[in-house]
């Protein structure tokens, strides 16, 4: 009979949740309300939580990702009551003058629509929990976010 070997712990972490304990996380959460406030008037219902990432450095091209919005799964919606996660990239965001923070948190925002029905109405799962969808790039950059902060990157 063989021994199983004993699988070794990654050490390295690739996200850490963006809470209210941080004057940092508190600003990340209330860019996002005000986003949702201003422009997004569509997103009010959608709970949204955010994430650092870590670690993130620039591809063979030299593009450094600022950040992404992931949708959830249906578990993670029931288990931890959030329909999306905005994932920013922690090294740039400190850089970043506020303007330029709101801006990549509205693009962020920019990717989530609710998901309608053949109907064109709002849809919603078997639990009765309102479906999202992720939305890719209408040009390089959102029309919505040019028109509110011009060419921010």
């Amino acid at each position: 009979m063989g021994r199983r070997r004993k699988a070794k712990a990654d050490p390295r972490k690739a996200y850490d949740l963006i809470g209210q304990s941080t004057d940092e996380g508190k600003e990340v959460l209330e860019l996002i309300a005000e986003v949702k406030k201003r422009w997004k008037d569509d997103l009010r219902e959608a709970r949204i939580g955010a994430a650092w990432m870590i670690g993130k450095k620039a591809d063979k091209d030299g593009r450094v990702q600022l950040g992404r919005l992931r949708k959830c799964s249906e578990l993670e919606r029931r288990y931890h009551r959030l329909d999306a996660i905005v994932l920013l990239n922690q090294d740039v965001y400190r850089r970043l003058l506020k303007p330029q923070r709101l801006a990549l948190v509205h693009h962020e925002l920019c990717h989530l629509a609710e998901s309608l029905d053949s109907n064109g109405e709002v849809a919603y799962d078997g639990h009765g929990e309102r479906k999202w969808r992720i939305v890719k790039h209408d040009i390089e950059e959102f029309r919505e976010v040019v028109a509110m902060h011009g060419c921010w990157k």
